[in-house]
């Protein structure tokens, strides 16, 4: 959702930023119901909690890498999330609702990623 956001404020064409508002606001119906359902989850197991923050720490990689070579993937997060203001961006409105995730909480993993690539 934040990348698409940040793609119209940067494009700044008015077909484009309809387009991707519409796009975002489809997208936000299924992250918010996959956050609940994890949410749910969470605060019923330790173990989930333990597993889940786990697999983030080792293995979590952007969207796309796997399916895109990494140094695209790289590039287009290095455009969208640029510099501090790129990253403080991105762990506004994604770190710290990671964050309110049982058993997430201090969770930096995501937001150093990308703040590798984007600096």
């Amino acid at each position: 959702l934040q990348g698409y956001r940040q793609l119209w404020q940067k494009a700044g064409h008015p077909v484009l930023e309809q387009l991707l508002r519409a796009i975002a606001r489809e997208e936000s119906v299924h992250s918010h119901f996959y956050w609940s359902i994890a949410r749910l989850h969470l605060e019923r197991s330790k173990f989930s909690r333990g597993l889940a923050r786990f697999i983030i720490n080792r293995f979590w990689t952007p969207v796309g890498q796997g399916t895109k070579p990494k140094e695209e993937t790289n590039h287009t997060i290095a455009t969208l999330f640029k510099g501090p203001a790129g990253v403080h961006s991105f762990e506004r409105n994604i770190g710290q609702r990671m964050q309110q995730l049982p058993g997430f909480d201090g969770l930096q993993t995501v937001t150093q990623r990308i703040a590798a690539i984007a600096m």
